[in-house]
């Protein structure tokens, strides 16, 4: 979770192992049960009573809510998506920020982060995917080529026939050289497709 100033909310979890996304999440009008308000139970961990039912809270349980948000409204707009390409793409679109902290052991650390970005995640959908065309090399029939987003498996690649050919391997060019893919559109070394 991040302040509104884009430091890292003192109530937050962090670390570059256990953290993807950062989202604002400090000082978030929510709701709050309002019989822990009539029971005097309003400074739970932090919070700031605003009215009864509605405190200002800080943490990662105010910043998950808006990386879910941006998740839905990508669903909004491209239905299709699977879990992993949703996740590909907010990580993909975010933003990169530097944050300081004390970690456990009270030393002062400085990492490099990724702050949710909706803006980019919505209408970036369509520009975070990549293209592979295959070279059927005479075959006919068979898949021409898929579009794959951050996240996502290659599936459903139909193979193409050639009389008197057996199907090697299918292979798209690629900055650095050539990439080899099998029948099930499994990355494969060029020695290894045989045929």
């Amino acid at each position: 979770a991040l302040t509104s100033t884009g430091e890292l909310e003192a109530h937050s979890n962090y670390g570059q192992n256990s953290v993807n996304i950062y989202a604002p999440g400090g000082y978030i009008l929510s709701t709050y049960p309002e019989e822990l308000c009539a029971s005097g139970s309003c400074s739970y961990l932090g919070c700031i009573h605003y009215e009864d039912g509605y405190h200002y809270m800080s943490g990662t349980s105010m910043a998950a809510p808006f990386v879910t948000g941006v998740a839905a409204l990508m669903l909004t707009k491209k239905p299709t998506l699977t879990a992993a390409e949703i996740k590909g793409i907010i990580l993909t679109s975010a933003q990169s920020q530097t944050i300081s902290f004390y970690n456990g052991s009270n030393n002062y650390v400085t990492q490099t982060v990724k702050r949710l970005d909706a803006e980019n995640a919505l209408n970036g959908i369509d520009d975070f995917y990549f293209q592979i065309s295959f070279n059927k090399n005479g075959g006919s029939g068979g898949t021409n080529n898929i579009n794959l987003y951050p996240g996502s498996d290659v599936s459903e690649i139909s193979v193409p026939t050639r009389t008197g050919y057996t199907f090697a391997g299918y292979y798209t060019a690629r900055t650095g050289g050539v990439q080899y893919y099998d029948e099930y559109g499994h990355s494969v070394r060029s020695f290894d497709l045989g045929g």
